[in-house]
């Protein structure tokens, strides 16, 4: 069992400095792992508990299963703050201990011997994880709203949910889970979009979790494989490792391939929760021809899309 840290506050804004003081703690672990060259890892952080707990409560409680990685979902729960900062119980669970979901992913599509394996952890591991994330949840007798903010994981939810169902129906009958996959495409047919750049992790991209929803609609949806190892390095070596110089470097490459293309798509969907923390660099730090086009073309996080749905 590993020892849990949980940390409860009162008022949204208390949340949010120490939200931001634990991103700052991310920073400074990465930036050790980078002097040591060390390969960073969303598992190297200890699982933790964030909690908003308002004195009075009027809504519905939300669960955010986060930690995949850590940034992210720091992300997710600040954007749950400012999104609902009074009558809403909070939480955000970081369950870094999660294995890859990419490497799980590819290894079932792949049918690989250890596919059956992997399969297992991670539905044990996401499993497991909500059940601890909702027991955080003093909010008695209401439905919990359930968002998990990574999108590789959404390929295994309907098993965890069914899990959870079969095995803790006084969690499973209380869980109401705001997909991020449904809630972009609700998105996108709202919007009118019908040609989508979409940028996600390698396991998003063949689990067709997002390309077949988008195609049963009639929806375009273009995956760029020429762009998937700078995608890829973008978040693992750019963001999941705080290393801000290099996520703007290779985010600056990966944005001008995509200019490239500009014609030929209406939307951005940024289906990995580290790719909104690119496009945010490159907002803030980014040379003025990627300014430009970020300040031009529609982007959509699925993340706010999943909140704004609630």
């Amino acid at each position: 069992m590993h020892e849990l840290k949980e940390h409860v506050f009162r008022e949204a804004r208390d949340a949010m400095t120490a939200i931001r003081q634990y991103e700052e703690r991310l920073n400074r672990i990465a930036y050790e792992q980078r002097r040591l060259n060390q390969e960073p890892s969303d598992q190297d952080q200890p699982v933790e508990a964030f909690t908003l707990r308002p004195v009075t409560i009027t809504s519905d409680p939300l669960v955010l299963l986060g930690g995949m990685g850590p940034l992210a979902g720091a992300e997710g729960f600040a954007q749950g703050c400012l999104s609902y900062p009074q009558g809403k119980e909070i939480v955000l669970f970081q369950a870094c201990s999660t294995p890859n979901r990419s490497v799980a992913i590819e290894s079932i599509i792949g049918e690989r011997d250890c596919a059956a394996e992997k399969r297992a952890e991670i539905l044990r591991s996401l499993s497991a994880s909500i059940v601890e994330a909702v027991a955080h949840v003093q909010s008695s007798e209401r439905m919990i709203d359930l968002i998990v903010l990574c999108n590789a994981s959404h390929y295994f939810l309907d098993d965890v949910l069914e899990r959870l169902r079969n095995s803790y129906q006084d969690i499973g009958s209380r869980l109401r889970f705001i997909s991020l996959i449904e809630s972009t495409i609700a998105a996108i047919e709202a919007s009118g979009f019908k040609r989508i750049m979409a940028l996600y992790t390698e396991g998003t991209k063949r689990s067709r979790i997002y390309s077949l929803a988008l195609e049963k609609l009639g929806i375009r949806c273009i995956e760029r494989e020429d762009l998937q190892p700078l995608l890829t390095s973008s978040i693992y070596h750019g963001v999941k490792a705080f290393d801000d110089v290099l996520t703007v470097q290779l985010g600056t490459q990966l944005f001008r391939e995509i200019v490239k293309s500009e014609q030929e798509f209406d939307c951005i969907l940024m289906g990995c929760t580290e790719v909104p923390l690119i496009v945010e660099k490159l907002r803030t730090g980014g040379h003025e021809d990627i300014k430009s086009f970020l300040s031009r073309v529609a982007v959509l996080d699925p993340v706010a899309a999943a909140l704004a749905s609630i």
